[in-house]
């Protein structure tokens, strides 16, 4: 089968490791193409053959509008050369136009578009692409059943369309990185250490966690945090880790090739969002044998952790109740070995060789 894939860039993210999981696996068996509007700063792994949709977009010259004329000229020029027995897209930014060209050029029934973070967060022209363009793909996939509700309850897209796939896990890929030969070093002034990963971004709500870890620190923990990732809120976080004297004991070292080292060493996993779609990094965590404490935020988490049994959720952006989890995980050598136990079982459920297959069921 021929197979495009759209995407913005492979640069980092959930949405993009999940094309890089998925590019790789049906690359097996597939002729798989790789659309991207940005070539550059390429950080993981794909299948198949990339494809630069990102020439013609220096000549539009109209903002925001001029950007999607461009990209919908690229699509279109891109899909009628490829002739794609089917087309798969991530994320807004490749989702609208792709549609769009895909109008133009009477291929809508080849289209699957997919939905990876809340809806409810989205700009406002974004919301109303979905309300209006997104029902012309033949599929949409959400990858939470809380996006997928949200789709057809808010958004008003058909039942029939929507379906809901998990994103996938590479668990021989997670064992291969975990198992490397590391200097590391826990580079705090703690031996034990809670783990934050993700984007430096206001959604990941890390200064949460960080009010977090003052309240475990008040009632004498013997542990450091370290927060793995980069984004526009480091100096923000710097800031407040210096006011707050937790300069020895958190440590922030930004953007990591091999995050599971760090996963295979933390006394536990910690998601502080205030939003999610899906929540990767948990699913990540659990096949590290990461015991995972969780916000129960919209949406992902709870499709994952089922509370008591292979995880924490606690009331999203409830700072002491946060807190207070992280103490039991610390205190609670048997806690700890039953989240790791659950987790690891829970994580297979999410392997990528079980998520392909379901992308391909109706093709």
């Amino acid at each position: 089968m021929k197979i495009l894939i759209i995407v913005p860039s492979l640069r980092g993210g959930g949405a993009e490791r999940v094309v890089s999981l998925l590019s790789q696996e049906w690359a097996k068996s597939n002729d798989v193409r790789i659309g991207l509007f940005n070539c550059n700063d390429r950080i993981y792994d794909y299948g198949g053959m990339l494809i630069n949709l990102g020439e013609r977009q220096d000549k539009y010259r109209f903002g925001k509008l001029g950007l999607l004329v461009g990209r919908i000229l690229a699509l279109k020029a891109v899909i009628g050369k490829q002739a794609p027995e089917k087309i798969f897209t991530f994320m807004e930014s490749a989702n609208i136009p792709t549609i769009l060209a895909s109008l133009i050029c009477k291929c809508t029934d080849k289209l699957t578009i997919s939905v990876h973070n809340n809806p409810s967060f989205f700009i406002m022209y974004q919301k109303i692409f979905i309300l209006t363009i997104y029902r012309f793909a033949n599929e949409i996939v959400a990858v939470s059943s809380g996006i997928s509700r949200a789709l057809k309850k808010h958004y008003f897209l058909p039942k029939t369309k929507v379906r809901c796939i998990h994103n996938p896990v590479d668990h021989s890929y997670i064992f291969k990185k975990m198992n490397e030969k590391s200097d590391f070093v826990v580079p705090i002034n703690k031996k034990i250490f809670f783990l934050g990963v993700g984007s430096l971004e206001k959604q990941k709500g890390f200064d949460l966690l960080l009010k977090a870890y003052i309240n475990l620190k008040e009632r004498g923990t013997n542990s450091g945090m370290i927060i793995l990732g980069e984004g526009s809120e480091r100096k923000k976080l710097e800031k407040f880790i210096r006011d707050n004297d937790l300069s020895e004991d958190v440590y922030m070292p930004g953007y990591v090739e091999n995050p599971f080292i760090f996963f295979s060493k933390a006394i536990g996993f910690v998601l502080s969002s205030r939003y999610e779609g899906m929540g990767n990094v948990i699913m990540e965590a659990m096949a590290c044998g990461c015991p995972v404490i969780s916000f129960n935020c919209q949406y992902g988490p709870e499709d994952i952790i089922k509370n008591e049994e292979n995880g924490l959720l606690v009331k999203n952006g409830d700072i002491k109740a946060l807190s207070l989890a992280m103490e039991r995980i610390e205190g609670d050598g048997g806690l700890r070995k039953k989240l790791v136990r659950e987790g690891e079982k829970t994580s297979r459920l999410f392997d990528v060789k079980n998520i392909t297959k379901k992308w391909l069921v109706n093709c």
